[in-house]
This record gives structure tokens, sequence and C-alpha cells, in this order.
């Protein structure tokens, strides 16, 4: 079961994204409140603007 939260995306939730650092998580975006569609696409961004600092 451990090994479920071990992976780039920990959670079945389409606004749910693990951040990495090269190969170590060190935080994670959650986003809720549109359709699952809406949400996984906020979460995106949120990593791609954490990927370009």
């Amino acid at each position: 079961m451990i090994e479920l939260f071990l992976t780039e995306k920990s959670t079945d939730l389409g606004g749910g994204i693990s951040l990495k650092a090269g190969d170590e998580i060190v935080g994670a975006i959650g986003v809720s409140g549109g359709t699952g569609e809406q949400d996984a696409t906020a979460a995106e961004a949120g990593m791609t603007a954490f990927s370009a600092e």
C-alpha cells in the first residue's frame, strides 16, 4: 500500500500533483472546486510554474 504514496501522483483525484526537484518529492499541489478536468488543468499549471523556477 505504501507504494501508492511514493509514486509521482499520489492521489487518483485530478487536482492532486506531487512536486519534484530532481528525484525527490518536495511538495504537492491540491486543487478542488471545479470539475476533475478543470482541477487537473489548474494543478498542472501550478506544476509548470514550479518547474520553471
